[in-house]
């Protein structure tokens, strides 16, 4: 138990540690410990909750810089979201710089397990486990009793980042009197993430920081003159970008809302807003057509659908809910059809699948893939979703290699009936949540009309390694589905 890092107090450790330091605006009085119109006040009043800190947890953001400085990433990503601003204490550049960001209380860990802040005290996390998540939880505010570090990376950090990332470590453990054990991963100890957070081997980050601790801190190395600059050579010609494809993705729900009079107004209203506000691909799931399987009333929004949309969309092969539509006019259908997961992955014997739809845009190949997840409660479930969507992926690439298309160019989006989990498994597979790093992020996608609002279990992932990609629009509209609508822009690569 020790009282937060001053300013000074962390300038000077870190220093010590021989790290490159930025200063980013307003660092010093940037928090969410003190009341919203007062500046960070070192010694409180500590509102919500920041006065005792127990350990360090290590995050990746799990989105590149892009084109954007880490100055503008920081502003946008990790301080621009209205409802979690403040996102860490510190931000490490792809180059290894360290920017301070804030000396309180920031919005990086959400909700952990109640006992994680015991076995922080206890300094009992493993060293020989890459992934130690025994205390993982929910229940219990991460954010009072940890600082958090985020380093800048679409799925792995560099040398210079973890470098980086176990000297700051080192610097708070020497300042607090740990032993470096109080340094954890944020997938170890938090339900709503995976060992994709920070996709580290932590039993081994443990040792290296309890290694530096040991060595004894180095003084900041010597400045050494500039390199002389090289001849100029001409640059390589920039390659060619391709297209930029816009897809939605849309659950439904229409096993919600049986009776022509509900399923007609909700089409209509969906079909309205598609036809004014055109994309390239509308992904669906749910989308009924006659009496589920258990025999019960449904609506028929499927066929309503294609007689709304007006010959402008044209609805592919697909089933049991899940299609994939294509704007005619803006892309080529080139193949079409429905991956149903391993039966090895049913829940009681309840299959799951992913309508396919393989296209083309100015001369270049895509493939959206519109998928449908486990619905049901309990651990059996949650592990049968995962494996479910591993399956889809797999037989995914499979069609997509069959048919032309780089892995750089498909799309996943539906509904993972999961808060984290099946995205933490897609990023550990390579597959990145195209949300992540965005104000959207955190964002419902689940409405529902029975209380339970705020769910997040619709998500859109392209590999790690596609071009940019992001949700321009989230539509929230109980009148059309108990889920909202993703909109998401991205750009194929041109092979």
């Amino acid at each position: 138990m020790s009282k937060p890092m001053t300013a000074a107090e962390t300038l000077a450790a870190f220093k010590a540690e021989g790290l490159s330091i930025v200063e980013y605006s307003g660092w010093k009085t940037r928090c969410r410990c003190c009341p919203d119109d007062v500046a960070h006040r070192p010694n409180g009043p500590y509102i919500r909750g920041w006065g005792d800190v127990d350990g360090q947890l290590a995050h990746i953001t799990a989105g590149a810089l892009g084109g954007r400085s880490v100055e503008k990433y920081i502003r946008d990503i990790i301080n621009g979201d209205p409802n979690t601003p403040c996102k860490s204490q510190t931000v490490i550049a792809p180059d290894g710089r360290v920017y301070l960001n804030s000396t309180g209380r920031c919005n990086h860990a959400g909700k952990v397990g109640s006992s994680v802040r015991g076995h922080m005290r206890a300094a009992d996390f493993s060293t020989s486990d890459d992934f130690d998540n025994r205390f993982t939880g929910g229940s219990a505010d991460g954010n009072s009793f940890t600082y958090g570090d985020e380093v800048i990376a679409a799925s792995k950090m560099n040398a210079a980042q973890y470098d980086a990332l176990v000297r700051v470590h080192a610097a708070r453990a020497r300042h607090h009197g740990w032993n470096g054990r109080q340094s954890v991963g944020h997938g170890e100890v938090s339900n709503q993430r995976g060992k994709g957070d920070p996709n580290l081997d932590m039993g081994s980050f443990r040792r290296d920081v309890m290694a530096r601790l040991k060595s004894g801190a180095t003084a900041a190395p010597k400045p050494t003159p500039p390199p002389v600059a090289p001849k100029p050579t001409p640059a390589p010609a920039p390659k060619p970008t391709g297209p930029t494809v816009t897809s939605s993705s849309l659950n439904a729900g229409s096993y919600n809302a049986p009776g022509a009079a509900t399923y007609k107004a909700r089409t209509d209203r969906y079909t309205r807003r598609r036809m004014a506000s055109q994309l390239d691909v509308l992904d669906l799931q749910e989308v009924g057509n006659g009496p589920n399987k258990a025999g019960k009333p449904n609506c028929e929004m499927r066929d309503r659908l294609d007689d709304r949309l007006d010959g402008t969309y044209r609805r592919h092969i697909g089933g049991d809910g899940r299609y994939c539509y294509s704007n005619t006019t803006r892309i080529k259908p080139i193949k079409s059809g429905l991956i149903t997961a391993a039966k090895s992955t049913w829940f009681n014997g309840d299959d799951k699948q992913g309508a396919y739809l393989v296209f083309e845009k100015d001369g270049v190949r895509g493939m959206d893939v519109s998928f449908h997840l486990e619905h049901r409660p309990g651990s059996a479930p949650d592990a049968k979703r995962v494996q479910q969507m591993l399956s889809i992926v797999k037989q995914a690439l499979a069609i997509a290699k069959a048919n032309g298309v780089d892995v750089r160019n498909i799309l996943f989006v539906g509904d993972t009936n999961s808060e984290g989990m099946v995205a933490a498994a897609m990023l550990k597979a390579g597959w990145r949540n195209v949300a992540t790093g965005t104000k959207y992020e955190n964002r419902p996608t689940f409405i529902d009309w029975d209380g339970r609002g705020g769910k997040r279990f619709d998500y859109g992932f392209v590999h790690i390694t596609a071009g940019p990609a992001e949700f321009n629009a989230l539509h929230a509209d109980p009148d059309i589905s108990d889920h909202a609508e993703l909109v998401i822009k991205r750009t194929l690569t041109r092979v």
